[in-house]
């Protein structure tokens, strides 16, 4: 696909190349409202909207080939946003243990999974907890990073990632899948 000549088009007024466009963010693109929002309905929602916004801005794209990873960041956002606007933060300092904390390895649990069900067991995770981990886990986002992003105490989304690991842990093993917990010589299951 010819992202420069689309992009061109659609600066012109081609519907066509903006359905090939919404074709194409979509394809590479949808994956990540899905991670975000609740359901497939409200992550459409939130794509769609995100997508008018790319269409609105696309005269600051600066290059074409840079499409998809801006895109990405716009989406994030979107999906950010919106899970900002149903959940209320509370102002309270939450205080972070080091202990009791999970000892899954998510990364190698998500790996024997199909994408459908991790996003499924993510998707059942509250809000709050679900977003901190998403930023944190996924898109790799330090603790201070979250904190900023989402005006809240960096504390609060330590705990926010620890609670969400110890409930997607027990979903996973309640799914029938081992934990998978670290011992002196590695990990094992």
């Amino acid at each position: 696909m010819d992202v420069k000549k689309i992009i061109h088009n659609i600066k012109k007024g081609d519907i066509k190349a903006e359905k090939a466009m919404y074709d194409y963010c979509f394809k590479h693109c949808f994956k990540i409202a899905l991670v975000y929002c609740d359901d497939k309905a409200e992550a459409i929602s939130v794509f769609n909207h995100a997508v008018l916004y790319i269409f609105d801005h696309l005269h600051q794209l600066d290059k074409p080939e840079h499409l998809i990873k801006w895109s990405s960041r716009i989406i994030k956002n979107d999906c950010i946003d919106q899970i900002r606007k149903k959940t209320v933060y509370k102002n309270k300092l939450i205080t972070y243990s080091e202990q009791g904390q999970s000892s899954v390895v998510l990364n190698e649990a998500m790996s024997s999974l199909a994408m459908e069900e991790i996003i499924r067991h993510i998707n059942q995770l509250q809000p709050d907890y679900r977003l901190c981990f998403v930023l944190k886990e996924i898109d790799g986002y330090t603790f201070k990073e979250i904190a900023e992003k989402l005006s809240i105490n960096e504390n609060t989304t330590k705990w926010y990632v620890s609670e969400a690991k110890k409930l997607l842990q027990l979903q996973l093993t309640q799914a029938g899948y081992q934990s998978i917990k670290k011992s002196r010589n590695g990990f094992k299951r």
